[in-house]
């Protein structure tokens, strides 16, 4: 976010941890009609998801329409966790197993005569 009026764009370069440089875009900012202290704010957002485990590093240069930088903001970005797919304790047809085995074994105490 910026309320300069003279940023055309933002140039996103992002770092992985080795901080080797694996990605970079340009966006174009824009206002919704927010204000900070009676000034229009402009935004602009990075779409990329770094895809390792780590501390990333992302800077955002804010150009004009010359696209001399007016302003340079770096941020870290921890990366600590990813989705993982989970296996289940008993699959699909194990659970059709497990459903028929029980209610095989209800019938059967039910079936049964009591003893004297």
């Amino acid at each position: 976010m910026t309320t300069d009026p003279t940023v055309d764009v933002v140039k996103f370069i992002w770092k992985n941890p080795a901080g080797q440089i694996i990605y970079t875009e340009i966006k174009k900012v824009s206002a919704n009609g927010t204000t900070f202290d009676g000034k229009l704010i402009y935004y602009a957002t990075s779409t990329f998801t770094p895809d390792s485990m780590g501390d990333w590093g992302v800077q955002a240069k804010f150009l004009d329409v010359h696209r001399i930088c007016r302003c340079i903001w770096v941020e870290k970005v921890a990366r600590r966790a990813t989705s993982f797919n989970v296996i289940p304790e008993i699959p699909i047809i194990g659970t059709a197993g497990a459903s028929i085995a029980m209610l095989a074994g209800f019938t059967y105490k039910i079936k049964r005569k009591p003893q004297k």
